[in-house]
């Protein structure tokens, strides 16, 4: 375990530094001063990451669609004016750096046709674990995030962004390459995590009419201090695509199987309800999934499912440790783990520490969250 630590710069109120191998960056103020901070203190990586999508110009055209238009990130003012910011102390556009927040669809668009490999790369895992499961009875929440091989390109550019807004919102942190905004793993100063997994065998239907989830978990993190508000919000907000959405505070999980027809589906549960296990199609009996969820030769979500299952049945206790030995263990041996991911976090809920380790490091990375997410002082 990497539990070194180093400074790296400043930019007015933002701050960049390294645990072990893994990037932080610790920004403060309003959302476009948060954004110049991000620009400045990740200039060289959204760079990296614009020319790496610039591979595939015609993909160009999907800069927009989570969501958005032409005249807006996703239609919440305040994301705009990060964006805005970002624009002011990079070498991007605002029109680049929307290109660079869709980095991933556009890209997609470039390999489109081989729909084998790319079923076979990006297939996310989640498994959550508290009460008897645990140590301490607390939580213990892990993923994979699989996305396509050739991301790998752009591993380095991964960041942990930790956002202290002064419009009294929570303090939100969210793991993802240099200049993607969307949401798909994220914890708040409340103590509450939300991890995205692709619905994509459960619930094809697309609705562009709406908010697209990935800017409405942001919503739930900055506003939720507690696991029943977050609750009331799956309640309350309709899906624009499906999504598994693992959920989890210190004393609470629950994967919300989160659908475009009508209200989300709780996840069935295993070990006397205290363990959560997801992928990419929905467990629910009687819900129909595409054929394609139970397809071995593309890492059948049905079978990542219960691989992770069974072996978090192995463990009489499941401490960080053991929640980092579990994802890792590839497909091919029984585990969940595929050449296609990029990253893996394990969430200790208590401590509030996240475990960190991409594609590109041996070893894990320890980072504090519980000190990071803390309050600014004024000044």
């Amino acid at each position: 375990m990497d539990t070194s630590f180093r400074h790296d710069c400043d930019f007015e109120n933002g701050r960049k530094f390294y645990y072990g191998s893994v990037c932080v960056i610790d920004l403060n103020g309003s959302f476009y001063q948060m954004g110049r901070q991000y620009g400045a203190l990740m200039r060289n990586e959204l760079e990296k990451v614009y020319r790496f999508a610039c591979a595939n110009q015609e993909g160009f055209k999907y800069r927009n669609c989570l969501g958005g238009s032409e005249n807006s990130v996703c239609g919440f003012r305040k994301y705009d004016e990060f964006f805005r910011g970002m624009s002011e102390t990079s070498n991007l556009s605002v029109d680049q750096l929307l290109i660079v927040n869709a980095v991933e669809v556009v890209y997609l668009d470039l390999i489109a046709n081989g729909m084998g490999e790319m079923f076979d790369a990006s297939r996310c895992s989640s498994l959550a674990v508290n009460s008897s499961l645990t140590e301490n009875g607390k939580t213990v929440v892990g993923r994979n995030y699989d996305w396509l091989p050739e991301f790998k390109e752009i591993a380095d550019t991964l960041v942990l962004t930790v956002l202290h807004p002064s419009d009294g919102s929570n303090a939100v942190a969210t793991f993802n390459w240099a200049g993607c905004l969307y949401m798909t793993t994220g914890m708040n100063s409340a103590g509450l995590y939300l991890g995205l997994n692709s619905g994509m065998f459960a619930d094809k239907n697309v609705c562009p009419d709406r908010i697209h989830n990935v800017w409405m978990l942001w919503e739930m993190l900055w506003n939720c201090s507690d696991f029943e508000t977050v609750k009331h919000c799956f309640n309350t907000i309709r899906s624009a695509a499906g999504y598994l959405i693992m959920g989890a505070s210190a004393d609470e999980t629950e994967c919300f199987q989160w659908h475009t027809r009508g209200a989300w589906i709780p996840a069935p549960r295993s070990g006397n309800g205290e363990l959560l296990a997801a992928a990419n199609h929905f467990a629910t009996p009687g819900w129909e999934n595409d054929p394609l969820a139970e397809d071995n030769t593309i890492a059948s979500s049905v079978q990542r499912r219960e691989n992770l299952i069974a072996l978090a049945k192995n463990y009489s206790r499941i401490s960080p440790v053991e929640m980092m030995e579990l994802l890792s263990v590839p497909y091919v041996q029984g585990g969940a783990k595929v050449k296609g991911t990029m990253f893996q976090i394990v969430a200790d809920m208590a401590q509030k520490n996240w475990y960190i380790r991409t594609c590109l490091m041996n070893d894990w990375a320890c980072v504090p969250l519980a000190d990071i997410l803390k309050p600014k002082a004024a000044g």
